[in-house]
C-alpha cells in the first residue's frame, strides 16, 4: 500500500516542466508573453483564492465517495492543468489552469489521511515520512530530467529558453500526470488500497503515548459504538468535536497551519524571485530546485527510518524542539532569499529553507494523526483523518489568503514578499516554541508523578512500568 501511495505520489510530483514555468509564461517567444508582476499578483494568486474552495470539494469526494475517489481526482486535476498550459495561449487560460492546479493539490492532501487510515499508528511516522520523501524524489528527478532537456536549449535574447524546448518538458510532465492515474486505478483494483483489519498493533500503540489518557483516547467499546451518530453530518460534526477536544491535536494543527500557508507562497513564487535575480541565468532553475528537494527528501528520509521515526513519535519534547528548530530557519531561509545576490547564493539559501520546511510539516502531521482520539474499532475512525488533514490544510490555506490580501494590498516587489513570507512564517515558530514548552511541563509534570508514587507503588505496578516506560519515552522507575 505504502508503495502505491509513494508511486502516485512520485509520478503526480513528476513535472520537469515546473522549474521553467515563470520563464515559459514570461519568454518573448513563448505564448503568453506575461511580467513577472503579471504573474505574481494576478496569475499566480488564483491558485490560492481557489485552495479554499477545491480543499473542500476534494474533502467531500474524501468523506462520501471514498480516499480513492480523490486521490483519482487529484490525478486527473493534474494531467488536465499540464494540457492546459500546454496547449493554451492566452491569460485566461493560465488563470483556469490554476484552478485545476489547485484541485489537484488539494487531492493530494487527502494522501496523507489516506496513509493513516491504512497503516497501524506505529507507522505514523514512516508513513508521513515516505509520503514527504516519494514528493520530494519526484520533485528531485524531474528537475534534474529538466535542466537536461533544457540546458543545450538556444536562448531568447531575454534570455529564456525557446519555447520548444520547455513545451518538451510539458509533454514529459503530461505523460508522468496520466500514469498517476493508471497507478492509483491499478492499485484500487488490485485490493492494495483497501482498509486493513485492526490487530494487536494497535491496541499497544493507541494507549501508548503519554498525551492519551482515557479523558482524551476513546475506548473501543458498546458504549462508545452505540455514541456515533446514525447521519453522516452528525457523524462528522461528532468527530469533529472529538478529534479538536484533544490539545495536542490543536497545537499542532496551529503549527502545521502557520507554516503550511507561507511555505507554500514560497514554493509557488521562488520562480518569479530568481527571474528577477538572474533573467539570463534561468537554464538553472532545474539545478537550483532539484538540489532544493534532494536535500530536503534526504532529510526527510532519515527521519523516516525506524529508529529516528519511533524515537520521535516516542518523545514529545524532541519531536517539539526539532519542529521549533525547523521553524526558525525556515523564517531565517525565507528572509535571506530576498537578499540574494545571484542564482548560486538563492540556491542554497533555498535548499536549507525547504528542507527545514519539510521536516517540520512531516513530523507535525504524523503528531496530529498520533493523538487521533477515536481507535480503530470505532464506526468513526476512518472519518477522523479527513477531518484532521483536512482541518490543517483548511487552516493553513486560511492563512495564505491572508498573506495573500496583505500582499495584494501593499503590491510589494519580488524581493519584498519574501520579507512579508518570513514574517507570516515567525507566527509558526512561536506556535513550535509554545509546543516546546507544553511537552516539556508535560514531561516533568509525569515524571514527577512517577517519583511521587514509586515508593507505594506494587511490585506488579513497577513491573509494568519497566515495559511500559520505553513506549512513552520517559525512564525506567526502578522496581521497588
Amino acid at each position: 500500500m505504502l508503495l502505491v501511495l509513494a508511486a502516485y505520489q512520485l509520478l503526480h510530483w513528476f513535472k520537469p516542466s515546473e522549474a521553467y514555468l515563470v520563464d515559459y509564461a514570461t519568454g518573448a517567444d513563448g505564448p503568453y508573453k506575461l511580467t513577472v508582476d503579471t504573474i505574481l499578483h494576478s496569475v499566480f494568486p488564483v491558485a490560492t483564492y481557489s485552495l479554499f474552495a477545491t480543499t473542500f470539494v476534494v474533502v467531500g469526494v474524501h468523506t462520501t465517495l471514498g480516499h480513492v475517489a480523490s486521490l483519482w481526482v487529484g490525478a486527473a486535476a493534474g494531467a488536465v492543468t499540464v494540457a492546459i498550459v500546454l496547449w493554451g495561449n492566452s491569460v485566461t487560460l493560465l488563470e483556469v489552469s490554476e484552478v485545476t492546479w489547485a484541485l489537484g493539490f488539494s487531492a493530494l492532501f487527502v494522501v496523507s489521511a489516506t496513509m493513516y487510515l491504512l497503516v497501524p499508528p506505529a507507522w505514523y511516522q514512516t508513513a508521513s515520512s515516505v509520503n514527504t520523501a516519494a514528493m520530494l524524489v519526484g520533485s528531485v528527478a524531474s528537475s534534474f530530467v529538466g535542466f537536461a532537456m533544457t540546458d543545450h536549449a538556444h536562448t531568447s535574447s531575454d534570455g529564456g529558453h525557446t519555447s520548444h524546448a520547455v513545451r518538451a518538458t510539458f509533454v514529459v510532465s503530461l505523460i508522468s500526470a496520466a500514469a498517476a492515474v493508471v497507478v492509483v486505478s491499478v492499485g484500487a483494483f488490485g485490493g492494495c488500497l483497501r482498509r486493513r483489519r485492526p490487530d494487536a498493533t494497535d491496541a499497544a500503540v493507541s494507549v501508548s503515548p503519554p498525551q492519551h489518557t482515557h479523558h482524551h483516547r476513546m475506548a473501543p467499546t458498546v458504549h462508545n459504538k452505540a455514541a456515533a451518530p446514525a447521519g453522516f453530518v452528525s457523524r462528522l460534526w461528532f468527530v469533529v468535536r472529538c478529534t479538536y477536544s484533544c490539545p495536542q491535536v490543536v497545537l499542532w494543527t496551529a503549527i502545521s497551519l502557520l507554516l503550511r500557508g507561507p511555505h507554500t507562497l514560497v514554493l509557488t513564487n521562488w520562480g518569479e524571485l530568481s527571474k528577477t535575480i538572474a533573467p539570463h541565468a534561468q537554464r538553472y532553475n532545474g539545478i537550483l530546485l532539484g538540489s532544493a528537494y534532494f536535500i530536503a527528501a534526504v532529510v526527510v528520509g532519515v527521519l523516516g527510518l525506524r529508529a529516528v521515526a519511533s524515537h520521535i513519535t516516542r518523545s514529545p519534547v524532541v519531536a517539539s524542539v526539532s519542529t521549533f528548530v525547523a521553524s526558525c530557519l525556515c523564517v531565517a531561509g525565507s528572509a535571506l532569499m530576498a537578499s540574494a545576490s545571484d542564482i548560486a547564493s538563492l540556491a542554497a539559501i533555498f535548499s536549507v529553507y525547504n528542507a527545514a520546511a519539510e521536516v517540520a510539516l512531516a513530523i507535525a502531521s504524523a503528531q496530529m494523526a498520533l493523538h487521533t482520539v477515536l481507535r480503530h474499532e470505532h464506526p468513526c475512525f476512518a472519518l477522523q483523518f479527513p477531518v484532521v488533514i483536512g482541518g490543517k490544510y483548511l487552516g493553513g490555506i486560511a492563512w495564505q489568503l491572508c498573506v495573500q490580501a496583505v500582499a495584494d494590498a501593499m503590491q510589494p516587489g519580488t524581493r519584498s514578499v519574501f520579507v512579508l513570507y518570513a514574517v507570516s512564517l515567525g507566527l509558526g515558530m512561536v506556535a513550535a516554541g509554545v509546543g516546546v514548552i507544553v511537552a516539556a511541563r508535560a514531561t516533568l509534570r509525569k515524571a514527577n508523578r512517577r517519583d511521587r508514587s514509586s515508593v507505594a507503588s506494587s511490585e506488579s505496578d513497577a513491573f509494568t512500568n519497566v515495559w511500559s516506560a520505553p513506549l512513552l519515552g520517559l525512564p525506567k522507575r526502578p522496581v521497588v
